[in-house]
């Protein structure tokens, strides 16, 4: 499966390039990035908001975060910590996801 990010929108895709699933953003994304054991996509947006969507099913609204004082312009995740970029040169550190099913 492949998240893809265009503007607004948010599209998980199949290998073969069929559309799964697509959702509406609340404002442009500016990076995406998948949450360990593909539970999630989290989704920085230039609003300064980040929000997970599930994959199982496909791209439901899970969780948010506090939004940021500047627009958000990267994300990462690592096993404990999931990191944020801001415009305003600044790293946030947000609560992993919880493990899937919690």
């Amino acid at each position: 499966r492949l998240v893809v990010a265009r503007g607004a929108g948010l599209a998980l895709y199949a290998i073969d390039g069929t559309v799964l699933a697509s959702a509406q953003l609340e404002a442009p994304a500016a990076a995406i990035a998948m949450a360990p054991h593909g539970q999630a996509a989290i989704v920085a947006l230039t609003n300064g908001r980040l929000v997970a969507y599930t994959l199982h099913p496909p791209l439901e609204r899970w969780r948010e975060w506090p939004r940021a004082g500047a627009p958000l312009t990267c994300v990462c995740v690592a096993s404990d910590t999931i990191l944020a970029g801001t415009a305003a040169g600044e790293v946030l550190a947000y609560q992993p996801l919880p493990p899937s099913g919690a």
